[in-house]
């Protein structure tokens, strides 16, 4: 380090990094569904990694299926994380789509919840929705 040279080119190495006019990784646009000329949409293609799968998702989530469709899709690319599972628990809540709703906690609880206090608290939740079935 000369004269403070290597601190003063790590923020130009960073934004070079960067193409110009590109948006960060973190700032990409949602894709959202676009409707066809017959009236129905066409949904944004899922992206391979689970961040972005998850933004795209969560941009269908004004369709007429409140985003179901998308998360269930996300959960079948990316079957061991637990964080879609979570958000179409929360769509499916949302929409009082009590059938589904259950079917997605099941699954939750045989395919990605630990054993003990994390396996009580989905089945806990299960117990809840079957009340309302």
């Amino acid at each position: 380090m000369i004269d403070g040279t290597a601190v003063a080119a790590a923020p130009l190495a960073a934004a070079a990094a960067t193409a110009p006019g590109a948006p960060a990784a973190d700032e990409r646009p949602v894709a959202h569904a676009v409707p066809t000329r017959s009236g129905k949409t066409v949904p944004p293609p899922m992206p391979q990694d689970l961040d972005g799968a998850m933004k795209v998702a969560r941009g269908t989530e004004t369709g007429g299926d409140r985003g179901v469709h998308a998360w269930k899709e996300v959960i079948s690319k990316h079957p061991k994380a637990r964080e879609p599972r979570r958000e179409l628990v929360r769509v499916l809540r949302g929409a009082q789509s009590w059938a589904q709703l259950a079917d997605a906690l099941k699954d939750e609880e045989a395919k990605v919840a630990e054993a003990g206090v994390d396996k009580a608290n989905v089945l806990l939740e299960l117990a809840e929705v079957y009340g309302k079935l």
